[in-house]
């Protein structure tokens, strides 16, 4: 399956600050890793700040590494985020504005 799930997510934790959860909800090592990579590739630090693990690939190799960690990464973050909400320790409120605009 392919997403662009970057917008729908900027989206959702510019409106919401929500992109908090995603890292409070996610491996911290795996991801302070994917942030550094996206770092670099966004030209934010430089090689050398690269966790070692990573820093002798190239560009190439780090754009797919990142493309094959992330969607897994985002997906554990999502399932505990969900049980949280199943078990009620944390609520989560739907808003059906911008559905409603799609419906106008």
């Amino acid at each position: 399956m392919k997403i662009d799930v970057y917008e729908p997510l900027a989206n959702f934790a510019g409106k919401e600050d929500s992109w908090v959860w995603i890292e409070d909800y996610s491996d911290k090592d795996e991801y302070a890793e994917l942030d550094d990579i996206l770092r670099f590739l966004n030209g934010e630090i430089q090689r050398r700040d690269l966790p070692e693990t990573v820093r002798s690939m190239d560009a190439e190799e780090l754009r797919k590494e990142y493309t094959r960690r992330f969607p897994v990464m985002m997906g554990k973050a999502l399932q505990s985020i969900g049980k949280d909400i199943e078990t009620g320790e944390i609520k989560m409120e739907i808003d059906f504005t911008s559905l409603q605009k799609l419906a106008d």
